[in-house]
């Protein structure tokens, strides 16, 4: 569907973005993930066809790069939604299509409003409107065009927290009834996992790694990568004679074949009690509470066993062990759960 390679993006001889490289599947939803700065936006608008790049662009296997913007086909939807104010909705949602020079405008404005539940508001003010609705009307304005590919420019960062979960699950919904391709950039990292198929982490103008939600969480493929989507344990690894250990921690690891620097250990991978456990996990240690953060339906404890190592429990185990800072407990976790890096 759409496939970039090797982009280079240069402004005043200084290089912004560098080798780009990844393609979009026919109606995959795909987010570029990244820390601000990092060269989302630019990278969004050297796609859309904003940005002189170097590279090669291409949708359905034609090479767009030196096409114009204009005929692209591409829907964007701006971050503060970029709405005209002396403008009614029902005008907002029409102008791309009387720019266009379309027939049956106002059927085909009647047809998106219907199936995005915004009929009631097309005669209203945009300045009247919610956040939520002003997406919407944004939304509207660019699926009524009938884009090949819809941009997302950090649709939510303008939406209160409380109503966000909607929005995405308005965005979910056009996704799967429109059959879209999807891409968005986002700085949010939950946001991405509940959104995107697939997601691409963007770090100083460079791609770090490319994968399903679960696999960029799970199994992370650079340090950077492991601290953005928020890595609970990334554990240093020594070595002594050849063989790894996690660090101050004396028990070899053994299915280690290559040198890596780091091991990571999810929390939910790791077992507390209040006693030694008799179980096949390796890695057993004793250690003391320092931190309890209470959550509605669990607790994250900071536990210093040599190392510090950030466990949840459910709030029942919590009282059921009557833990509190200063308790001893056991942790426990198998090799095979260690992720390196």
């Amino acid at each position: 569907m759409l496939e970039i390679n090797n982009l280079n993006l240069e402004i005043k001889k200084k290089k912004y973005l560098e080798n780009i490289s990844f393609s979009v599947r026919k109606g995959e939803y795909f987010v570029i993930l990244g820390p601000t700065g990092s060269g989302k936006t630019l990278l969004l608008e050297s796609i859309a066809g904003f940005r002189k790049i170097g590279g090669e662009i291409k949708v359905n296997g034609a090479d767009i790069s030196k096409i114009p913007i204009e005929e692209r086909n591409f829907g964007i939807v701006y971050q503060d939604f970029s709405l005209f104010p002396h403008l009614n909705v029902y005008e907002n949602i029409a102008f791309s299509l009387k720019v266009k020079g379309k027939r049956n405008i106002s059927e085909k404005i009647e047809w998106i409003a219907s199936k995005l539940g915004i009929k009631n508001i097309l005669a209203k003010s945009v300045l009247n409107l919610s956040g939520g609705e002003k997406q919407k009307v944004a939304v509207a304005r660019t699926l009524v065009s009938e884009p090949v590919i819809l941009f997302l420019d950090e649709p939510f960062a303008s939406i209160d927290t409380a109503f966000r979960k909607k929005m995405y699950d308005f965005i979910k919904e056009i996704h799967r009834e429109f059959h879209l391709t999807i891409l968005q950039i986002t700085h949010d990292f939950n946001e991405a996992i509940f959104l995107a198929d697939r997601i691409a982490v963007l770090r100083n103008g460079k791609i770090e790694q490319i994968g399903t939600p679960a696999e960029i969480f799970k199994a992370p493929k650079t340090e950077f990568v492991a601290s953005f989507v928020g890595t609970d344990n990334m554990i240093p690894l020594e070595y002594k004679n050849e063989i790894p250990y996690l660090e101050k921690i004396d028990i070899p690891i053994t299915t280690l074949k290559e040198r890596k620097k780091f091991a990571i250990i999810h929390s939910e991978e790791i077992i507390v009690s209040d006693k030694r456990l008799e179980s096949s996990a390796r890695f057993c240690l004793q250690g003391k509470i320092e931190k309890i953060i209470g959550q509605i339906f669990y607790s994250e404890l900071t536990i210093n066993s040599r190392q510090k190592f950030v466990v949840k429990i459910t709030n029942s185990s919590l009282e059921r062990m009557n833990l509190k800072i200063g308790s001893k407990v056991f942790i426990s976790f198998k090799e095979s759960s260690l992720v390196f890096i």
